[in-house]
């Protein structure tokens, strides 16, 4: 009789392994957590290795879900020691039915289908769910509630964009809803997303930003500059892939990008400019190659990033005025300026498809389509004014 974590030995096609919450009594029962190589798993201490690019955020995930199911089984064998090992796994039906509460169930239900990246997200979602909406229960969903969590959302300095992913997830759950309560709830989404313009420099100006010499502002400006310059050197990586970019990720010529959002490895000839940035840096981390994750270790969180990104484009903005560079400038703006730039000179799209990582050469072409529509678009814009 006993409960463990257990790499399981079945394997899927990826080459991975469920990583599972074993519970043996009167039989042996699973629930799977989640998924990791072979190569990435410590058998002895029951953990992901820092071998894996999100050993982090797994490593919190396999300690959050075994706690909780550790915690049922003991409640169990103290009231009632003929429990069947099932039982510890059983869902929870909700008597009260707390919107908080089965919007929590939800996520667990979800997280074996989704990357951690966007499990922290929808988690965020939540935190706002239960600090705001935490007295209403499932049965109180209808169009009006939705109109009130838009109001909060937007009253929290959320653009129009941002409201409208936030919204579409919750009537993914409201569909779950439906069936886990046996409910008829329907809602539309109030929001209306909208195109807009992806802002993005030219090769001359990435150049005027590398060179410019902000030596009298402070280390933060500097420091975002940095990244902001080798986001685009790295094949216009994503700013959280940089700020989790590990000493052990360069290699004697190349450095290596884990894309955490995608698990794609980009890996990236060591350019003199990229040197130039790892040796200004050196010596300041003792786990990454810039400084500004280290306050948060061992567990840096999507929330972590998140408050670091915030500061850096504020702090982009005050490089661009320095500079003269007037467009708004944000962390993303880099890996539009990539793209947007390689567009023009590389002949085959599939390299620069195979550099952002993308899953598809479909999602790049669409991605080059709207980059492409935005300079005709100012291009037209000079002409009639």
């Amino acid at each position: 009789m006993s409960i463990s974590i257990y790499l399981h030995p079945k394997k899927y096609t990826d080459g991975t392994r469920p990583v599972m919450v074993r519970v043996i009594k009167d039989k042996t029962v699973y629930k799977t957590i989640c998924k990791v190589p072979d190569k990435d798993w410590d058998s002895k201490n029951k953990k992901v290795k820092r071998s894996h690019g999100s050993y982090i955020n797994l490593n919190a995930l396999i300690s959050e879900e075994f706690q909780k199911y550790e915690k049922r089984y003991f409640d169990l064998l103290a009231k009632n020691k003929n429990f069947k090992a099932a039982d510890v796994f059983e869902d929870e039906k909700l008597n009260d039915e707390n919107l908080v509460s089965a919007f929590d169930r939800y996520l667990v239900h979800i997280s074996q289908n989704l990357e951690l990246s966007t499990i922290e997200k929808y988690r965020s979602f939540y935190y706002f769910l239960q600090s705001c909406f935490n007295t209403e229960n499932v049965t109180d969903i209808d169009d009006g509630l939705v109109m009130k969590i838009v109001g909060k959302l937007k009253a929290n300095g959320n653009n129009q964009n941002s409201i409208f992913r936030r919204i579409s997830f919750f009537k993914s759950f409201v569909k779950w809803a439906n069936k886990e309560f046996d409910l008829r709830i329907d809602i539309e989404n109030p929001a209306k997303k909208h195109k807009s313009k992806k802002e993005k420099l030219t090769v001359e100006e990435i150049t005027l930003l590398a060179q410019f010499d902000l030596s009298k502002f402070g280390k933060k400006i500097q420091i975002a500059r940095d990244i902001f310059l080798m986001q685009y050197y790295l094949y216009g990586s994503r700013v959280s892939d940089v700020l989790r970019l590990r000493i052990d990720d360069i290699k004697p010529d190349r450095i290596n990008i884990v894309q955490h959002k995608t698990k794609a490895i980009v890996s990236v000839k060591l350019s003199q400019s990229i040197k130039d940035i790892i040796d200004k840096y050196k010596g300041q981390s003792l786990f990454f190659v810039f400084p500004e994750l280290d306050r948060f270790m061992p567990d840096v969180t999507h929330k972590n990033i998140d408050s670091v990104v915030a500061l850096m484009n504020k702090n982009l903005r005050i490089v661009a005025h320095a500079c003269g560079i007037e467009k708004h400038i944000s962390t993303h703006v880099a890996r539009h300026s990539f793209a947007t730039n390689a567009d023009k000179v590389v002949m085959d799209k599939r390299h620069i498809s195979k550099a952002l990582g993308h899953s598809t050469f479909k999602m790049t072409e669409n991605y080059l389509s709207d980059l492409r529509d935005d300079e005709i678009d100012d291009s037209m814009s000079e002409l009639y004014n």
